[in-house]
């Protein structure tokens, strides 16, 4: 996909390409916004990053020459703010139907999880929080323990991420795990999350302290229940933030 970014600081724009190259976006790179501006009808972009924190007198004019061009639904356009970006600037951004505005720093997980929603919504790539490992938050209900196969002691330990098809995890006593050797199957697993609790088996996948885990014939109603959970990420993380305003 085709990814113009308008950004002065070389730093922000190596943190987008290493969020978003390897789901196929292809960069080019403009850090002056009237050059970016001439060149919209060649390049006709699906995806604009702008930084309004290194422009801030430039990404109106910039949106509207670029919707004269591309519709919404042709071109998504996003605004990198800064620190200084005012309640002024982000009510004219939400009147001109911006596709939304992050931090240039692109470091919170919710924005990210939003900013990867809305590109998966409009079909620029398949959404990666399918596949990709879910890092839980602390809004998240999520645990794992387990029996280890041979002496049967509780394992507990944290939740390090989760997908459809694994997890990754940190025993409380390393001690206890280090003789769990790769492709070993153990059998009495409990994965709360959400308001349920599965039984599971896992394989172990590695295990250097931290035990990376593939799920063992998960049943295709558990591994929806894992899936929906991990989708749903953005909703519980909203509801969070709400509550917190309100």
């Amino acid at each position: 996909m085709k990814t113009l970014t308008v950004i002065d600081n070389n730093e922000i724009t190596e943190n987008l390409v290493n969020h978003l190259s390897p789901l196929g976006f292809e960069f080019m790179h403009y850090t002056n916004p009237l050059k970016a501006m001439d060149n919209l009808e060649e390049i006709r972009p699906d995806v604009v990053f702008f930084s309004a924190a290194d422009f801030i007198r430039h990404w109106k004019p910039f949106l509207i020459v670029l919707r004269e061009i591309c519709s919404r639904k042709q071109t998504l356009f996003f605004i990198l703010k800064g620190s200084t970006f005012d309640f002024e600037e982000a009510s004219k951004a939400s009147h001109l139907q911006v596709s939304g505005i992050l931090h240039e720093s692109l470091t919170d997980p919710e924005e990210l999880d939003i900013l990867f929603s809305v590109l998966s919504k409009n079909n620029l790539f398949f959404d990666h929080r399918l596949t990709r490992r879910y890092l839980p938050r602390a809004f998240d209900n999520l645990d794992f323990i387990f029996n280890h196969p041979r002496s049967m002691k509780i394992i507990s330990g944290t939740l390090v991420d989760l997908s459809p098809g694994g997890l990754s995890f940190n025993p409380d006593n390393p001690q206890l795990t280090q003789d769990l050797a790769s492709e070993e199957i153990i059998d009495y697993c409990s994965l709360s999350i959400g308001e349920e609790i599965l039984s599971i088996s896992v394989g172990v996948v590695r295990n250097n302290e931290t035990l990376a885990m593939r799920f063992e014939n998960l049943p295709d109603a558990d591994k929806n229940k894992v899936t929906d959970y991990i989708q749903k990420s953005i909703d519980r993380a909203l509801k969070v933030h709400s509550n917190a305003i309100h």
